[in-house]
């Protein structure tokens, strides 16, 4: 799959995000910190899955991004009515 790019900026902008700093020495302490996700998918499964992400309140979905030449009309409800960009 060919990335546009502005969806390398955004994914890239998503992995430095679930990355942040790193401890050089190893341990210290876990961060309790959501989880950005780009949302790759489409059909029933991902309908589901959405579902179960969207109520999780450790991860928000930032983008869907569909197959080309998908209709999937409930993924587009989904980012329509939690305000996610979908591609």
């Amino acid at each position: 799959m060919r990335l546009s790019g502005l969806m390398k900026l955004k994914c890239l902008e998503i992995l430095q995000n679930n990355l942040g700093s790193s401890n050089e020495t190893g341990g210290g302490q876990a961060q309790n910190k959501m989880l950005d996700i780009g949302y790759f998918a489409d059909g029933i499964w991902s309908h589901n899955a959405f579902k179960i992400i969207a109520n999780d309140p450790n991860m928000q979905i930032c983008f869907i991004c569909v197959r080309r030449g998908s209709d999937d009309k409930i993924l587009a409800k989904f980012a329509a009515d939690y305000g996610i960009e979908l591609f």
